[in-house]
């Protein structure tokens, strides 16, 4: 067993049933719902966070994350993360490299992953550091707008 406390942020049409599932099983002590947060909370957030679970899935229609900001905001900020291998996720979550992959819609990989993380806190706060340096590489805002001028020059001046 593992003592915890759960975060739940963000809003949506499921917060409802979420917390009072969480009322039902008796756990309002181990989990928050604080509701949207502003983007000036979110460093605030980060600060007060051992791991990140971001199980993301596709929805029945075929919508689906990209890769979550959040994600990268997380690993920016040096919190290791587990989530689902879900569209891009996998670009910048290598599992077991930069955060723990899981399938989706799978709470026992979810606990695993989470039990995984909790034992090996060097190896999930290395991970978290591979990460937050990848995201630093991939996601260079100059790197990424030179390539945007790049390709705007190439296809946009007559040949």
């Amino acid at each position: 067993q593992v003592d915890f406390h759960l975060t739940l942020a963000g809003d949506g049409p499921l917060r409802r049933r979420l917390a009072q599932l969480t009322n039902s099983y008796g756990l309002d002590d181990n989990v928050t719902f604080p509701g949207f947060v502003s983007y000036e909370r979110v460093p605030e957030l980060f600060m007060e966070t051992d791991i990140l679970i971001m199980p993301s899935v596709v929805h029945s229609s075929g919508d689906r994350d990209g890769i979550p900001t959040v994600i990268m905001e997380s690993l920016m900020h040096r919190v290791p993360v587990v989530s689902t291998d879900v569209a891009g996720i996998s670009e910048i979550i290598k599992d077991g490299e930069t955060g723990i992959l899981i399938p989706e819609k799978d709470p026992q990989a979810i606990a695993d992953a989470v039990i995984r993380m909790v034992k090996n806190r060097d190896v999930a706060l290395c991970m978290a550091e591979t990460g937050r340096d990848k995201v630093r590489i991939q996601f260079d805002p100059n790197t990424s707008h030179q390539r945007m001028l790049d390709l705007l020059i190439k296809h946009a001046m007559p040949s």
